[in-house]
């Protein structure tokens, strides 16, 4: 086997076990979960390793594979989230991440995006409406060139948790870029998620 099959080969295994590790909730970061399928494999500790985008369409196929009720986790979960979205109306808020691209596992959390004029109105919204929550600032990539920290608010609601990403009011125009593709993320209405789920 040459080098470059060889490299080939080594990201694809790479790629399946944290594929494995993302699918059974053992994290939820995708830089860590290569780390650990190193690890798990026995392979040198710097070989080339898979992008994120290679290790999701892994993780695709070990969900589609694997998990007979991911269909129903991924309807439960979009469910959750538009009874968060509704919380946060007149925020036109979005839905992002694993949840919407249905690779989202159990363990995932529901995001969303929302676009206030100031993250206070967040605080008080939730204040308001006596809900629990954390607060962590999250470092997201506007574009190619700007990078931005950004208040995130963290709070159970059913089975879920949920993460609300505050955005300036100009980024719903455009999309943040995707850590896993580093293209803009996919997003999701309160319509479009209504229509979604009656599919």
């Amino acid at each position: 086997m040459n080098s470059l099959s060889t490299t080939q080969s080594y990201r694809h295994l790479i790629a399946v076990e944290a594929a494995r590790i993302l699918a059974e909730g053992l994290v939820q970061d995708y830089d860590v979960a290569k780390l650990k399928a190193l690890k798990h494999l026995g392979l040198p500790d710097s070989p080339d390793l898979p992008t994120n985008a290679e290790v999701e369409v892994e993780l695709k196929v070990h969900q589609a594979i694997f998990s007979s009720k991911q269909e129903q986790l991924i309807h439960s979960m979009r469910a959750q989230a538009l009874e968060a979205m509704k919380m946060f109306g007149e925020y036109s808020p979005r839905l992002t991440g694993g949840v919407l691209e249905a690779t989202a596992t159990r363990y995932s959390p529901i995001e969303i995006q929302i676009f206030p004029d100031s993250p206070k109105d967040i605080v008080l919204k939730l204040l308001d409406l006596d809900v629990p929550f954390d607060t962590e600032d999250r470092r997201i990539r506007i574009s190619k060139v700007e990078v931005q920290n950004v208040p995130v608010f963290c709070f159970g609601m059913g089975d879920f948790e949920i993460e609300v990403t505050a955005l300036q009011p100009n980024a719903l125009r455009q999309s943040p870029l995707s850590p896993i593709n580093g293209i803009a993320m996919k997003r999701a209405s309160i319509k479009k998620l209504t229509k979604m789920l009656a599919e």
